[in-house]
Formats: structure tokens, sequence, C-alpha cells
């Protein structure tokens, strides 16, 4: 964001109206984004959901499905896994919404170094997140639910 920041306002855009329009360029990218995987994605492995549904490949029954989750949200395990998840992303999001603006204040960096950092924590949780998915499904491969809780304890 601090990089498109600086290319409008280097533009001869003043400061507030380059921050403001900075924030268009990701709105208008994901708007893209989400068109083009509306046309032209696939719904599940098997195929697009209509043609499944034409062909009777799929079939859901409603009630089964709204039983099974309500069956679901009862458990105390899923809401501790949920909370927990709440938590955590709860804390990235913070984090990635005050670090850049940490980094420029405490450390004199340039609006766009520290743009840069942050970026770098961002993917760093990318990052992170998929490795905790690999530990805990290659510990429910050996060890069953265990395996994958006593992972999630590792790594948290």
């Amino acid at each position: 964001m601090p990089l498109i920041y600086s290319g409008i306002k280097q533009s001869g855009r003043p400061g507030f109206t380059a921050w403001r329009w900075s924030f268009m360029v990701p709105g208008a990218m994901f708007l893209l984004l989400a068109m083009m995987t509306l046309l032209f994605a696939q719904d599940t492995p098997n195929g697009s959901y209509r043609d499944l549904r034409k062909t009777r490949a799929a079939q859901v029954d409603g009630k089964k499905t709204l039983l099974a989750a309500v069956r679901n949200y009862r458990s105390a395990k899923t809401w501790v896994l949920t909370l927990n998840y709440g938590y955590c992303f709860g804390v990235e999001l913070t984090i990635n919404s005050i670090i850049v603006s940490y980094f420029f204040d405490q450390f004199g960096l340039t609006l766009e170094i520290a743009g840069i950092v942050g970026a770098v924590f961002g993917l760093m949780n990318l990052f992170c997140r998929s490795a905790g998915g690999l530990a805990s499904d290659l510990g429910g491969k050996y060890f069953g639910m265990r395996g994958r809780l006593w992972a999630y304890f590792i790594l948290q």
C-alpha cells in the first residue's frame, strides 16, 4: 500500500487523495479476481455444481446436512478450536494493521520500507499456516486425532 500511495502521490495528487486512491487499487484487483473466479473456476473437484445437479451426480439432502451441522456445533471441541483460531487470527490482523506505522514511528524507516517489512510479516503468516497444516496432516496420518492435537499443541 505505501508503494501504491507513493506512486499516486508522485503523479501530482495531494497526500490525502493519494492515500484514499491507494485503497482503490487492491479493491479493484479483488473485484477482478472475484469475477474471473466466478466465470472461469470449477465449483467442485468433480466439475461445475450446476452440471452435476443436472446429471444427478450431486444430490444434497438439506435436512441431513443441517442436522449434521447442528450436532457438530454442539461439540465443545469445535468451539474450542473455533475460538482459538479466532483469537490467533485476531492478533494477526491487529499486528498487520499497526506494524507499518510502528516501524515508521519507532525505527525511522521510510513509509515504503516499513510497508515492505510489514508485508513480509503477512507473507510469513502464509508460510506458517501451511507448515502448521502439513504438521497436523502428518500427525493425523500416523496418530489420528491425538497426533493432530499434539502437533497443534507443539506449534502453538
